[in-house]
């Protein structure tokens, strides 16, 4: 299964535009606008939902689970900074990561 941190480490090596990480599909990262995908296993619907849950406070949870959509700016390792846009579709977590130029 994936994780938040290493894939946050492959968007910030490869100075990546953006991670997508959708239900169904395996993670895409952006590169000079060209989507790339991952090599491995689509995510399931319960890795999505728990690699939202490893970035996101219980305020932007609640805010998820009562609107079906979250934006927020999450701090990787003390100095990296993320927006993560999350939203349902479906009965699936669907977000999109992108980086935060200081």
């Amino acid at each position: 299964m994936y994780s938040m941190d290493d894939l946050l480490d492959l968007v910030s090596n490869e100075r990546a535009e953006e991670l997508r990480l959708h239900a169904g599909t395996p993670p895409v990262i952006v590169l000079r606008g060209e989507h790339h995908t991952i090599e491995g296993p689509e995510i399931t619907a319960e890795n999505a939902e728990q690699l939202l849950w490893s970035v996101a406070g219980t305020r932007q949870m609640r805010e998820f689970r009562e609107r079906g959509a979250a934006e927020f700016v999450y701090t990787f390792r003390g100095s990296s900074r993320f927006l993560i846009c999350a939203k349902m579709e479906g009965e699936n977590v669907k977000f999109d990561v992108k980086p935060q130029v200081a």
